[in-house]
């Protein structure tokens, strides 16, 4: 589960920026600091972002990000700059195009080559009529064009269930690369996800995950197993708790090892008396020890 996903959730002012200090503890004992500053409007609607290295006992300017939307509320651009000679100067941007109905179809990446904009990377989206999302085609600017890398197919077979189809260009023909097939209860979340590859003319499972819930509907485990001489075999999970507000307070990871599960990372979050997440730290386990790797701690916060 992604940390800005979580966040979300506990974002309580329409407008505000935010201050964090985060903490990279190293293996040889040292601290990497480094400072976030973070904009938002209409709760989570992210405008600006900052990212400042520890230097000296200082924090300095590393890189940025600025966030643009259009009236609906739709990201329409991403741009990124590096600090360079106490100057933001270009380094990439992302812009993004929706059809009438307000469906993503097109994003496009530039990398800035110090004198002008360069195409990257293109992604095209097309719809049914009933605004489920049919093909996704994905290019490279290559030799002053647009190169199809590949394209995924999507299939709704029933309510319950979709299948997605990769396929790559192969001299004058397509081929088949990859086929994911998910399947959700009846509440919508995702119970199941299997992966396959296209190996000797047939499709071959190869991974899968499964997602368990509690009664409530908040998400238990994320099970993932291998498919390894016919059969599947587990391989890693995640398990996530809450407190009695339904607020994530810890998940932690574990992989199996000789029929045992062992304990891998885990990381808690910490709330203040309005609900918003404050601080939150990763740590490891290693020799039966729970190591401290990363930590996180929300030094302010200013509300318009």
């Amino acid at each position: 589960m992604l940390f800005s996903d979580i966040y979300k959730l506990s974002r309580k002012h329409p407008e505000s920026t935010e201050i964090w200090i985060y903490e990279k503890h190293k293996e040889d004992n040292t601290i990497e600091f480094e400072k976030l500053i973070a904009k938002y409007k209409n709760y989570n609607q992210l405008q600006e972002k900052i990212i400042q290295k520890s230097i000296k006992d200082d924090f300095l300017n590393d890189y940025r990000f600025v966030y643009d939307y259009d009236v609906n509320g739709n990201e329409i651009s991403v741009h990124s700059y590096n600090w360079v000679e106490n100057d933001w100067i270009n380094n990439t941007k992302t812009i993004k195009n929706y059809n009438s109905e307000g469906f993503l179809e097109e994003t496009t990446m530039f990398l800035w080559d110090g004198n002008e904009w360069i195409n990257q990377l293109k992604t095209n989206y097309e719809y049914e009529e009933n605004g489920l999302i049919s093909l996704v085609k994905v290019f490279s600017w290559e030799m002053n064009e647009w190169k199809l890398k590949y394209q995924t197919y999507y299939n709704f077979i029933s309510g319950s269930e979709v299948e997605k189809v990769t396929i790559k260009p192969n001299q004058n023909d397509f081929v088949y690369s990859e086929k994911e097939i998910t399947k959700f209860d009846n509440n919508g979340n995702e119970i199941e996800k299997s992966f396959f590859e296209w190996k000797d003319e047939e499709w071959n499972e190869k991974s899968m995950e499964e997602k368990i819930y509690y009664p409530n509907g908040l998400i238990k485990e994320w099970i993932i197993r291998l498919f390894m001489d016919d059969m599947w075999v587990n391989d890693e999970k995640e398990e996530y708790f809450y407190d009695d507000f339904g607020r994530l307070i810890e998940w932690k990871s574990s992989k199996l090892e000789f029929d045992e599960w062992i304990y891998q990372t885990r990381c808690k979050y910490n709330y203040n008396e309005d609900g918003e997440i404050i601080e939150f730290f990763t740590e490891d386990y290693r020799n039966d020890v729970w190591i401290l790797t990363f930590k996180g701690i929300r030094q302010n916060l200013i509300t318009n």
